[in-house]
């Protein structure tokens, strides 16, 4: 249990570094934005599926595909 601790302890201290002197309502404009972001990939396939929108989504072009994957 106290290794929990400790990773999130270390966790906070290396966000607390990275934010800086920056006040935590500025910090929000730059955490939002890629809050919404991760919420959007995470229902994209839900969504599209719900709205029979698979086919529209489908990448077609072996090249355009493997840039894609990397």
């Amino acid at each position: 249990m106290s290794n929990t601790k400790d990773v999130t302890s270390k966790l906070w201290e290396m966000a607390n570094s990275l934010r800086g002197t920056m006040d935590a309502n500025e910090y929000k404009n730059y955490i939002l934005p890629f809050m919404f972001y991760r919420y959007l990939s995470e229902h994209q396939v839900e969504y599209l599926k719900e709205n029979y929108l698979e086919d529209f989504y489908q990448v077609t072009d072996p090249e355009e595909k493997k840039e894609y994957l990397e």
